[in-house]
């Protein structure tokens, strides 16, 4: 575990390394968070006149305790879009489900999306945003069914399932501390598979400062 835990940091290093480099050699700073990240280091940097004081992502922990998470119920039950499309598993005994038998080795494929938006299951609104539905648990909305996975479940859960939650609420906790924000009208929705379920056109939002 140390050796994983030292070769990952090494790893982010370099890309740090290597996106600081081609700014000090003048290519435009990328958009995306580390970007976003790095510029508000630089700014730190010339606020305090002192190298060893930029933005940190310590820092940045300590301002979002765990009370301050916890607080957000609403963050829970909005944060579950499904990060995958389908799941895919094999079964290694012959099993039957009512009339249909499946020989071992089948491979089945668990397509999250078409389950997550069933009418049947989930009722008319189902393809509505309407995360109160969540408001009593998961267990309560599926009528104790296993019709809502998004990382998976049982003994092949997604190992980084509290992490994933942890780390978009904590971003979504910074986020709200400063801005309010709404969809742009010119978002279009178009979920797209890329490993992870994705805005094939990104997610154009509108911020206001607080």
């Amino acid at each position: 575990m140390k050796e994983i835990d030292k070769e990952v940091k090494i790893l982010i290093k370099e890309i740090i390394n290597k996106r600081v480099k081609a700014k000090e050699n003048g290519e435009s700073p990328k958009e995306d968070l580390l970007g976003l990240l790095l510029d508000s280091n630089d700014k730190e940097i010339r606020k305090q006149g002192n190298t060893n004081l930029g933005l940190a992502l310590t820092k940045s922990l300590k301002t979002a305790n765990s009370s301050t998470l916890q607080d957000k119920k609403l963050q829970q039950i909005c944060l579950l879009y499904p990060p995958i499309a389908a799941l895919g598993r094999m079964i290694h005994e012959e099993t039957k489900i009512e009339n249909l038998i499946l020989p071992s080795g089948s491979h089945l494929m668990l397509h999250l999306m078409l389950l997550h938006y069933d009418a049947n299951l989930w009722g008319d609104d189902a393809n509505e945003f309407n995360p109160e539905r969540f408001d009593e648990g998961v267990s309560k909305a599926t009528k104790g069914q296993a019709i809502y996975f998004p990382f998976g479940g049982g003994p092949r859960i997604c190992v980084g399932q509290a992490f994933a939650m942890l780390e978009a609420k904590l971003a979504l906790v910074m986020i709200l501390r400063h801005f309010s924000f709404k969809l742009s009208p010119s978002y279009s929705h178009a979920p797209h598979t890329i490993i992870t379920l994705q805005p094939q056109f990104g997610a154009q939002l509108i911020l206001s400062e607080l």
